[in-house]
């Protein structure tokens, strides 16, 4: 599953701010049962040493003393293991390209990368073949250790990629030009529509957001979920796929109301491009008409006039230039810093001019549901994997098992708390979300900011992106189904024009987007067989 996508989506560089004070701490749930003796402190003793090279290159850079407090604690497990830890200041543009020139070599030198990146290549391996494994490190199963499913998994169902933390999406609002509009934070989507209105009546522009990741991502999916979400039952892997699971898929309950429901089956490519070629999956219809004429109610009507070309909203609104912005959990930290204190550093980064900026309250709250006959579920969020973005390049069986057992030991309470207590104290320190591993808590500053936004399930899905993001990676269906998506906005054609012009998009174009996925005809008409195969 896409990640947010965050697997692919490019966030804003958090500045330098404030440094946070306070200790990071291990809940006693990590600790012995005495409460004073960790339990993966004998590891060593009982596990296999190694001797080797690991080489890590992910595109997250954390701070030195982070990096350097991991290495220590793992060298005083597996002395035998040299950590070559190379860090990728680069555009995620540039490390999807470094990625790829690293790939072509004969011989991969890397070994720790960022799978999401350059989610084609097909020598990752599936973390999913030791789920279930004990981490010698805890004495515990790894899938104990940290939360599996919310790393969700690849087009393809594996999951070549772990992450640290849960980042979700929500709505910022400033409760300074609430109050002087005389609105408060809406209830559901006619709500939010006479909101905007208000705010615009009394002179306030109401949102500030980009065409790039939120609106025709983010939102539109939320929105397309509601609509969609039995297509469930048409895409997820049946008995017989090469990828059904018996334990997760042969006890799948479809439940339009659970908010983990995309959590709780395993995704067949295969049976969703079947689908469209079949017509099984259609958006030539009233449904997809419905989310566009009420997409186009408020977007681009109120919001900034760059709506289409505004790259960061976030200076706009901490500017006070539009009352509402859609925005994930690692703003809320970076916003509590910067209206606390903007340095001269923090000003040229952002842009602006300090007499722009004045403090103000700010909320938030969910996103406003779309309601309608044929509406079939409330709004979910998005959410996904954050933080650190862990994937392992597959090589020999002896050099696998080394950098498995790294993995393993970083990502749970052995590893990631002397990590983090690191990572903690150094100045700047804004996390994307809360914690994923066991017993692993945040400062009391920073974890009572994320409790504003309650992890409560995602709506994203690679399946759902497609449609107006187009095929992950590709810059033409990106820009053909965008366009299409920006004149219905805009109002030059009708939802129901738009609804058609969609169909007959993927209709003519479907031989291409299984290229670009990796499949050829004979793959979808047999789901019983891996892709490639």
């Amino acid at each position: 599953m896409a990640g947010f996508d965050l697997r692919t989506t490019r966030r804003r560089l958090l500045g330098t701010g404030a440094a946070l004070t306070g200790s990071f701490a291990l809940s006693n749930a990590a600790l012995g049962a005495s409460g004073s003796e960790r339990r993966f402190s004998r590891a060593a003793a009982q596990g296999v040493q190694y001797t080797g090279q690991i080489v890590i290159a992910i595109k997250q850079n954390p701070a030195a003393a982070a990096k350097e407090a991991l290495i220590s604690a793992y060298q005083a497990e597996q002395p035998g293991v040299e950590i070559i830890w190379e860090d990728q200041n680069l555009d995620p543009i540039d490390y999807t390209s470094y990625l790829g020139t690293q790939f072509a070599a004969g011989d991969i030198r890397l070994d720790l990368v960022s799978a999401n990146y350059l989610p084609t290549f097909q020598g990752y391996i599936n973390f999913d073949q030791y789920r279930s494994s004990v981490n010698p490190y805890t004495d515990m199963p790894w899938e104990q250790d940290l939360d599996w499913d919310a790393s969700g998994t690849n087009a393809s169902g594996e999951r070549d990629l772990l992450t640290t933390r849960t980042v979700r999406m929500g709505w910022f609002y400033n409760k300074t030009l609430f109050a002087e509009a005389g609105v408060e934070p809406p209830a559901n989507w006619s709500d939010f529509v006479e909101v905007c209105a208000q705010l615009d009546a009394a002179g306030i522009t109401p949102i500030v957001a980009n065409y790039e990741w939120q609106v025709p991502q983010w939102l539109s999916e939320i929105h397309w979920d509601q609509y969609h979400v039995d297509w469930v039952e048409t895409i997820r892997a049946q008995p017989g796929d090469w990828n059904f699971d018996p334990e997760r898929d042969g006890n799948f309950t479809y439940d339009p109301t659970n908010p983990y429901l995309h959590n709780t089956f395993t995704y067949n490519v295969q049976r969703f491009w079947q689908a469209i070629q079949d017509g099984v999956i259609r958006v030539d219809t009233p449904e997809v008409a419905e989310i566009a004429r009420n997409m186009a109610q408020v977007y681009p009507r109120y919001a900034t006039g760059d709506f289409f070309v505004i790259g960061d909203p976030y200076p706009a609104f901490l500017q006070q230039q539009a009352a509402m912005m859609p925005d994930g959990s690692y703003t809320l930290n970076t916003l509590r810093q910067d209206l606390a204190s903007l340095s001269p550093e923090r000003l040229e980064e952002l842009g602006i001019d300090a007499s722009n900026v004045s403090t103000f309250e700010w909320g938030i709250f969910e996103n406003p549901s779309m309601q309608g006959e044929l509406v079939k579920s409330a709004s979910r969020s998005v959410e996904g994997g954050a933080g650190e973005y862990v994937s392992i390049v597959e090589k020999s069986q002896e050099q696998t098992d080394m950098v498995v057992d790294f993995v393993r030991f970083w990502l749970s309470p052995a590893g990631y708390a002397p990590y983090l207590a690191a990572e903690a104290d150094a100045p700047g320190f804004s996390p994307s979300g809360p914690p994923k591993i066991r017993g692993i808590v945040d400062p009391p500053d920073v974890a009572a900011l994320f409790d504003l936004m309650t992890i409560m399930g995602t709506a994203e899905t690679e399946y759902y992106q497609i449609w107006t993001s187009g095929q992950s990676g590709d810059a033409t269906t990106r820009q053909d189904l965008r366009g299409l998506f920006q004149s219905v906005l805009e109002e030059e054609i009708t939802p129901e024009d738009y609804a058609q012009q969609l169909q007959q998009y993927f209709t003519d174009n479907l031989d291409r987007f299984l290229e670009l996925a990796g499949l050829t005809r004979a793959d979808i008409d047999n789901p019983a067989r891996r892709p490639g195969a």
